[in-house]
Order: structure tokens, then C-alpha cells, then sequence
């Protein structure tokens, strides 16, 4: 009796732990989201930047950097395709860039009535509003399609290809600079 109950509890934490493990698609996201708080500019684009902004514009610019990779995560369901890719789907929360993008372009053309765009005054206003955002606000789910290497057994994501990812984490100001651009 007593072997009995001690397989059967056995079988029931193997169980138990066999529910609470990760796919390797799961761990393979986990690594890559973790791997992007640091957003990575191009070294030119970041100097130039930075080159145009004064020094409380640079202390602006590394706050909201600092805030872009304060996102939080969690994996919601993981999904195998046809195609032989898994389908992890991901709830991203993030602080909301996207409207503060909006309220610096607004706020630029208030002071800039006349329509003369100077890229340093602009960047000056967005930087302010992007550091100064509080509180997560942004929400949206994303896929992120993962491929596990036939031979190797190594999982690959489209994290860093995948715009609708970059765009959560950025709070949706992708997706605003674009519509933007649009007009």
C-alpha cells in the first residue's frame, strides 16, 4: 500500500512538473525578449542624434532608451503551425511612446506655427515627451513565429525582424510615426 502511494504521488509531481515546463520555443522567446531591452540604435543614427540634442536632451534621450526596455512580458500560448513553425503568442506591456510621440509632434507645431521644421528643436520636444512618460499603459499581443532546426534542435525566432514586436515595445510609436509619415 505504502508503494502504492508513494508511485501514485510520484506520477503526480512528474505530472505537475511536466505542466509547468517551457517548450523550447518558449525558452528561445524568452531569451530573444530579454535580449532586446537594450534597444540598439545604429552608431550613426545614435550620434547624430544625440549630436543634435544639448545636454539635458542627451539625459532625455538616455531615460527613454533606459524606459524602452522596462517592457514586461508573458506568454500566452504557443501554437504548432502546418508549416512545421510554432506560434508562440506574447502580451507585451509597455509604456505608451506612441501617444508621447504624437503629443511632441503636436506640441512642435504649436511653436512652429509658420511650418519650419528644424530637426533639433523636434528631437529636443520628442525627447522630453518620451522620458517623461509614467506608467505602462500600452498593451497588445503579438506572434512571434519560431522554427527549431532539423539537425541541431537550436530554435530560431523573428524577434528581431518582427515589427508589430519592436512596435509593442516601443508602446506603438511605430506604428504613429508611420501613420504620421503617411499624411
Amino acid at each position: 500500500m505504502a508503494v502504492m502511494v508513494l508511485a501514485l504521488s510520484l506520477s503526480v509531481s512528474a505530472v505537475m512538473l511536466a505542466g509547468c515546463t517551457e517548450s523550447g520555443a518558449e525558452t528561445q522567446v524568452r531569451t530573444d525578449l530579454e535580449s532586446m531591452r537594450t534597444l540598439d540604435l545604429d552608431q550613426e543614427v545614435t550620434e547624430e542624434l544625440t549630436g543634435m540634442l544639448d545636454k539635458e536632451g542627451r539625459s532625455n534621450y538616455y531615460e527613454f532608451i533606459r524606459k524602452a526596455g522596462e517592457y514586461n512580458y508573458k506568454i500566452l500560448e504557443t501554437i504548432d503551425n502546418k508549416d512545421g513553425t510554432t506560434t508562440v503568442a506574447v502580451r507585451i506591456t509597455s509604456y505608451s511612446f506612441g501617444k508621447a510621440y504624437l503629443d511632441a509632434w503636436s506640441d512642435f507645431l504649436e511653436e512652429n506655427p509658420d511650418g519650419d521644421f528644424d530637426p533639433a528643436d523636434f528631437y529636443t520636444e520628442l525627447m522630453e515627451h518620451l522620458s517623461e512618460v509614467q506608467g505602462k499603459e500600452y498593451v497588445t499581443d503579438v506572434d512571434i513565429i519560431c522554427t527549431e532546426d532539423d539537425e541541431s534542435g537550436e530554435w530560431t525566432t523573428d524577434a528581431a525582424s518582427n515589427y508589430e514586436l519592436r512596435n509593442a515595445m516601443l508602446g506603438g510609436m511605430l506604428r504613429e510615426i508611420a501613420s504620421l509619415a503617411e499624411m
